[in-house]
């Protein structure tokens, strides 16, 4: 099979999983030097090995093996010569959702054994072009719901106190409105009629991240995303991600990233 390449059409709702691309990579390609990852993309290895780094932690990877890079995250890729690969590359809101549910983190990127994926990747990267964002979604969902369903992790969310139930709203609030720039504790606070300093512990407390961290951090995921769409004004970028003031968003995603917006976008013209 020769090397392909499908760009998926654009969708504009956020609530979604969005696919960008669905390749199938037999270029042997080395990422020698660490790259920052602007989106979420999952791996899967049709033949060969390689030796994969994420955020500095090594990993071995083989035909069969699934394997995630997450937004802001770095990442090298080398594999031997036979090393033969597909991937999918998403974004959105449901995107941040799914990978909180399947717990992939950039501590846990590999997965192994799900050699049975293979035909299916290749069956959808086989379809008419015409129907590439279908095959693109419904093979990426597919793959998180066997990931799922491998794990046997059952969902917890019945049976939760209404505390926590009470939380899971405040953070779908974020989720949907964190683009806006006067999102704040003091508006969550207001909103759900709730002491600020309760809001903050009982956030932290409930998800492991402090709130101002976690919505900082979905801030500059989008803005990521709107880099990888090939968004060059920073002061748009800004203001998309829910930043008021260029040069705070800037000094954030360096700070997130290790790179400054501009230097990002250098890094994915090279």
């Amino acid at each position: 099979m020769e090397n392909i390449c499908k760009f998926i059409p654009q969708n504009p709702v956020p609530e979604i999983v969005q696919t960008l691309h669905f390749v199938y990579e037999t270029k042997q390609p080395a990422v020698a030097t660490p790259r920052i990852s602007a989106v979420y993309s999952v791996h899967l290895v049709v033949d060969g090995q390689a030796t994969v780094t994420c955020n500095g932690v090594e990993r071995q990877v083989k035909k069969g093996d699934l394997f995630f890079f997450l937004p802001a995250v770095s990442y090298t890729l080398q594999g031997d010569e036979a090393f033969r690969y597909m991937y999918i590359r998403y974004i959105g809101i449901r995107a941040t959702a799914l990978m909180e549910r399947l717990n992939l983190q950039s501590g846990n990127f590999v997965l192994t054994d799900f050699e049975e994926l293979i035909p299916r990747w290749e069956e959808g990267l086989a379809l008419s072009d015409g129907f590439a964002d279908l095959s693109s979604e419904s093979v990426l969902l597919y793959t998180l719901a066997k990931v799922g369903s491998r794990a046997a992790n059952p969902q917890r969310s019945a049976g939760l106190s209404d505390a926590a139930q009470e939380f899971l709203l405040i953070k779908k609030y974020v989720d949907e409105h964190f683009s806006e720039a006067d999102l704040s504790l003091d508006r969550l606070s207001r909103e759900f009629s709730y002491n600020k300093k309760y809001l903050s512990s009982g956030f932290k407390q409930h998800f492991k991240i402090g709130l101002s961290v976690y919505l900082q951090t979905l801030r500059i995921h989008q803005a990521c995303a709107l880099i990888e769409q090939k968004h060059t004004c920073v002061q748009s970028i800004a203001r998309l991600c829910g930043f008021s003031d260029p040069l705070y968003f800037s000094k954030v995603f360096k700070a997130k990233t290790g790179l400054s917006p501009k230097a990002y976008m250098k890094q994915l013209d090279t």
